[in-house]
């Protein structure tokens, strides 16, 4: 078994807690080998890391590093869907929500922040296809909003 906490540990990151829903929702849906993984922003240990609009509160490196923090929280919950073995679990697709002005071109630059942490937690395992699409508004001012699809080996 690979040892996603020590990689993740050389980079300042560390596996949390899966966060709890934020209203009447299921923090993921598992369906056959799919894992649907509801929204996830920057928090850590329940608070917001970061708040505000990307280009004008936040850089782009800030901004990369809360999309890290997104992609983090998903990665613990879809964790609970494999039982805590990551070396069964493959990313599939992330769909990243950036809140920014409309004039805003960077979107993919953003969630590079998400992707590349997928990668360096599952390696080639964490390779996927995503979509960066800026919005007006986020919940609780979040810079970032991340949902995510998950892959389960039997």
């Amino acid at each position: 078994m690979t040892d996603i906490h020590a990689r993740l540990k050389e980079r300042g990151f560390r596996l949390p807690v899966p966060p709890k829903p934020n209203g009447n929702y299921l923090p993921f849906v598992r369906s056959g080998r799919q894992v649907l993984v509801a929204g996830q922003t920057s928090t850590s240990d329940g608070v917001l890391q970061y708040e505000g609009i990307v280009g004008v509160d936040l850089t782009v490196p800030q901004a990369q590093h809360a999309a890290a923090l997104c992609a983090l929280n998903a990665l613990a919950i879809a964790g609970l869907a494999c039982d805590g073995d990551f070396d069964r679990l493959r990313a599939l697709r992330l769909t990243g929500f950036v809140r920014c002005g409309p004039d805003f071109a960077d979107t993919p630059l953003v969630m590079d922040g998400a992707s590349e942490l997928l990668v360096l937690a599952l390696g080639e395992r964490g390779r996927h296809v995503r979509a960066a699409v800026g919005v007006a508004a986020l919940p609780r001012r979040s810079p970032v909003e991340i949902e995510s699809t998950f892959e389960v080996d039997e």
